[in-house]
């Protein structure tokens, strides 16, 4: 995400800056995305869903996964649907 957000910036001094402190060396994450996005968010998928067996969180309008289990805003499309969850209780805040 980082060198996506690194490729949209124009100016060249923010851009070096951004590259030195943002980025990493780390061959492991090298490794990692050498196939592309689309292979490692997979992957990662499919590490979640072996890691977590209860339902994940996903908006009921267009079934994009939420930031949290007890998120009620969908990220991707900005559907709302805390009046269906209810108050929360003091021991879930």
């Amino acid at each position: 995400m980082m060198l996506h957000k690194i490729a949209g910036v124009e100016n060249l001094r923010m851009k070096s800056m951004m590259e030195r402190h943002w980025t990493t060396p780390d061959d492991s994450i090298s490794q990692l995305l050498a196939e592309g996005e689309q292979p490692f968010f997979a992957r990662t998928l499919q590490e979640i869903m072996r890691e977590c067996p209860e339902p994940l969180n996903t908006c009921p309008r267009c079934g994009s996964l939420c930031r949290t289990s007890k998120a009620c805003l969908c990220l991707h499309c900005s559907h709302t649907w805390f009046e269906v969850r209810g108050p929360l209780s003091p021991d879930s805040q």
